[in-house]
């Protein structure tokens, strides 16, 4: 089980990404700086490999449908806990409440697909699971600090 925790996170780093260069580096020395950084941790509590595990699992589980609403009560089933448990456990092992995660990744997934400019906004607003190009705009810019439109500009 520790094999494939670390084999996973090892491949997420050597991955195919969609960024241009010199993004796709510095996304990849972060990855692998995240990867040494738990690694180092990893052994000195006991209970730490089994919590790097779980936030893995939960990081994993929050990572599924980036296209669709999460649905919290399907969520936390599987980790045998209540959704606010989860909540509290995921926030105080991984920095950040599970919905911010989430909304990271999925605006994560949408700079991704603004490097592909046949995709409107529209496109990339349904596939990131928005209702429309705006509330993407809106919630891009929050955690950007740019809105898509000016975000795309910069790739070129």
């Amino acid at each position: 089980d520790p094999v494939k925790h670390w084999w996973h996170r090892l491949e997420a780093i050597i991955k195919p990404l969609r960024l241009p260069e010199p993004a796709q580096s510095v996304k990849r020395v972060c990855l692998l700086q995240e990867f040494l950084a738990d690694a180092v941790l990893a052994p000195q509590a006991p209970s730490a490999t089994a919590d790097v595990r779980w936030l893995a699992a939960a990081q994993a589980a929050l990572e599924k449908g980036l296209d669709q609403p999460v649905d919290w009560e399907s969520v936390t089933p599987q980790f045998g806990i209540s959704y606010h448990r989860f909540r509290q456990k995921f926030a105080a092992l991984g920095g950040v409440p599970p919905a911010s995660y989430r909304t990271g990744k999925v605006i994560e997934h949408a700079e991704n697909l603004l490097h592909d400019r046949r995709l409107s906004l529209r496109d990339i607003a349904r596939q990131c699971g928005f209702c429309d190009e705006f509330h993407l705009a809106k919630r891009f810019k929050d955690l950007t600090g740019l809105t898509p439109a000016q975000f795309r500009r910069r790739l070129a």
